[in-house]
């Protein structure tokens, strides 16, 4: 296990075999530590920070959980993380209604799901694109959660493919991120993929 105590992360873990990641993951959690998964695939660290979120909701928390996977604009990436959190307060009316009032780059957009319950799509409401649309739904982001009365849990998985997008753009939530007061779980296929200066930092420091 690797780690870094300062600026964005309070802990930087390495997946192997044998540790016990769960127990470890609450902690951080229990301690609002930032925290960076890293390893290559098919180490299980989606099926675990799931797990961890389980537990968390149970808990009293809002966990929200964003896949970036495959994204290609930073409009794109903002209308994910602006998802991410519809679809987990659309459960609660009052948490719903704050989150649109905050997060007004996009509309959001309820249609019948295949399994009988509520699929959520994003609509673009933004005048602005681009890197400002990207910096624009990070604060609001931090607005919202400052506004909320319970614990916030947010992932980021396949957060290297922000990178994959615009150099500029990796940079843009680490910045925010530091300055957020729940915690964020961000999840990168392999060391070789930490392409975040902010991250970078903190591994080497």
């Amino acid at each position: 296990m690797g780690a870094g105590c300062c600026g964005c992360w309070g802990a930087a873990i390495r997946l192997f075999t044998g540790f016990p990641r769960f127990k470890n993951l609450l902690a951080f959690a229990a301690a609002r530590s930032n925290t960076l998964l890293y390893s290559p695939r098919r180490y299980g660290k989606t099926s675990l920070i799931k797990k961890v979120q389980d537990r968390l909701q149970s808990d009293g928390t809002l966990t929200a959980y964003c896949d970036l996977f495959g994204v290609s604009s930073t409009e794109e990436i903002a209308g994910k993380i602006t998802r991410s959190i519809y679809s987990i307060t659309q459960r609660n009316e009052s948490l719903f209604k704050k989150s649109i009032r905050f997060l007004t780059s996009f509309r959001p957009v309820l249609s019948p799901s295949a399994d009988g319950g509520i699929a959520i799509s994003v609509q673009p409401a933004f005048k602005s694109g681009g890197l400002d649309l990207l910096d624009e739904t990070l604060e609001s982001l931090e607005k919202f959660i400052e506004d909320v009365s319970m614990p916030v849990h947010i992932v980021l998985d396949e957060f290297q493919e922000i990178t994959e997008v615009s150099h500029e753009a990796n940079a843009r939530p680490c910045g925010v991120f530091k300055a957020l007061s729940p915690i964020i779980s961000i999840i990168v296929n392999s060391e070789r993929n930490l392409t975040c200066k902010a991250i970078k930092s903190e591994l080497e420091g």
